[in-house]
């Protein structure tokens, strides 16, 4: 940037370099996987992120005037043509519905979701999106009864993802702390 004459911007969806991915490998490559990141968040002009937790904690690590957040969120539409998730799974209009939507993968909170889902009366589970965990979280379902009442409806289209929402009571992102 400075050779051009251009601002940097540092933009860190993510605690990277605190991540399991980093904390699994031996010291050495840990330090060198943390290096990009030590040197060039202290000479960046702004820093961003997409929460308060991860700029206090860039704050707090690298001693930075704390980042500003700018939220990683969708613009509220505003012609919306719902999807209707009850009429779509078969459940009837009193039951309450908890929408996921993201990765079905490890340390999404998921296999919890499940198990709570199996706890409360008049409540259905409906998960939209794919991955590695997916088959497994469907035998889960299925091995504690719970297969009217927990639903995994695949990867739809982004643009449709509000539409999806809009017909849901809860929606819940679960994503565990693996810092």
């Amino acid at each position: 940037a400075a050779l051009r004459g251009a601002q940097l911007v540092y933009d860190a969806h993510e605690l990277e370099t605190e991540r399991k991915l980093s904390s699994s490998l031996s010291p050495i490559l840990r330090k060198a996987w943390a290096l990009p990141e030590r040197l060039f968040i202290g000479h960046a002009d702004a820093i961003i992120t997409v929460s308060d937790s991860i700029a206090d904690a860039l704050d707090e690590i690298y001693g930075v005037h704390r980042p500003w957040v700018l939220r990683n969120v969708p613009r509220r539409p505003t012609d919306l043509d719902p999807i209707d998730l009850r009429k779509k799974v078969g459940l009837r209009s009193e039951a309450s519905l908890v929408l996921y939507q993201g990765g079905i993968k490890a340390e999404r909170g998921i296999e919890q979701l499940i198990e709570a889902i199996g706890l409360l009366d008049e409540t259905a589970l409906v998960l939209l999106g794919g991955g590695p965990t997916l088959e497994s979280m469907r035998t889960k379902a299925d091995e504690q009864g719970l297969s009217d009442r927990v639903f995994f409806l695949g990867q739809v289209p982004l643009s449709d993802l509000p539409k999806y929402s809009a017909s849901a009571d809860i929606g819940v992102h679960v994503i565990q702390n693996t810092c």
